[in-house]
Parts: structure tokens; sequence; C-alpha cells
């Protein structure tokens, strides 16, 4: 099954050249979007797209800006490649500082260079959801949240059913705090920030 790569231009004809480097290439699906809110609503509506190719200048908008809007619009969005004829240092770092995966030079275009880029941002993705999938399956069976430490909630969901079948109809209240701003303040204010924010918050609630 081919892996499927959303591609934003603004010139038809040129969304057609790069789907045809896809169909030559044979594993890769082009979904030719040729404007920002129909690139939004494509990744809403079809959760088999593995990664993004945004050009830089789409007329009202740049492909950085609708980057952005993507990642904060979507909690796990697909890897995302710039793709600009406007090729300059500066705006590739501001590309790489925002979270994009990578930077291709729209001119003279490489197939095997854009191809070698979508490859591997999806492959890193991947690395990355199964290293955390793993995390999470350490911390499943550890009793304390190693960034609070408080419980942790596999840990306190086990401790309720265990309450559950011993007490029967025995009523209990339970008060839980979910920092639902939390993915906000990681991206507006960093990781080191949020996760400061976070432990100062925990020992409130240990001291309460």
């Amino acid at each position: 099954m081919a892996t499927r790569v959303a591609v934003i231009d603004d010139d038809p004809l040129y969304l057609d050249f790069v789907a045809s480097l896809f169909a030559s290439e044979g594993t890769l699906q082009a979904a030719k979007v040729g404007s920002a809110d129909e690139m939004i609503a494509l990744l809403r509506n079809d959760s088999s797209i593995e990664c993004v190719v945004l050009d830089y200048d789409l007329g009202v908008n740049t492909g950085l800006a609708l980057g952005q809007t993507i990642k904060s619009k979507f909690a796990d969005p697909p890897p995302i490649i710039l793709l600009t004829g406007q090729g300059s240092e500066r705006t590739a770092v501001k590309a790489f500082r925002m979270g994009f995966s990578d930077y291709v030079s729209k001119r003279n275009l490489d197939r095997s260079e854009l191809i070698k880029a979508i490859r591997s941002a999806i492959s890193r993705r991947q690395e990355d959801n199964f290293r955390l999938a793993e995390i999470d399956k350490l911390r499943s069976n550890v009793r304390f949240d190693s960034l609070t430490g408080l419980h942790s909630a596999p840990y306190v969901q086990a401790r309720l059913a265990e309450m559950r079948f011993r007490h029967g109809q025995d009523g209990f209240t339970l008060i839980m705090v979910r920092p639902h701003l939390l993915s906000r303040i990681r991206g507006d204010l960093g990781y080191v920030v949020a996760d400061r924010l976070l432990r100062d918050f925990a020992g409130l609630l240990k001291e309460a």
C-alpha cells in the first residue's frame, strides 16, 4: 500500500509534477491540495497521511506559517518538510526551530533528495513513537511519576479497581486534576519551563 503524502502548492502544474515524481518512485502517493484550509481539512479527515510537504510561497501565506498552524491544531501532526525556491539558510533555520523535519530546495528539484527526506522523516517519527510507547510501558509499571513525584496514573487506576472490588457498593470520593493547558504551555514556553511548572504544582498538591 502506497504511503500517502500531503502536498500543497498554489501552482496546480507543480502539484502534478510532484505527484508524478511520487508515482515514478512507486511507493508514495500524493494527496494534492491548493490552499491552507484544504490542508487542515485533509489532515482532520484523513488519518492515513504520513508526511506533509509545504511550499514556502503560498501567495497570501507562507509554508512556515501553515506549518505552525498545523502544529498548533494537531496534537501529533505528521512530519513536515518545507519545499522552497527561495532557498536561504535563514529560512532553513526557522523551519528547523519550528520543528520541521527537513528542508528541500525547489530549484532544480532532485527527486531522490525529496524522496529521501520524506522517507527519513517518516522513519524518525516511527522510531520516536516506538520509543515513547516503550517509555509509557515502563512508566505503567512504576508506582510514582518520575516528573511530579505523585502516584502514576496506572497505579491510581489499579488501586481504584481494587477499592471497587473490595468495598462493593460503598462509595468513595475522588478528585482528579488534569493540566489540560500543559501542551500549550510547552508549545509557547518550552518543555523546561512546562516541567518546572508541573513540578511546582505537584508539590503544592502533595502539601495540600
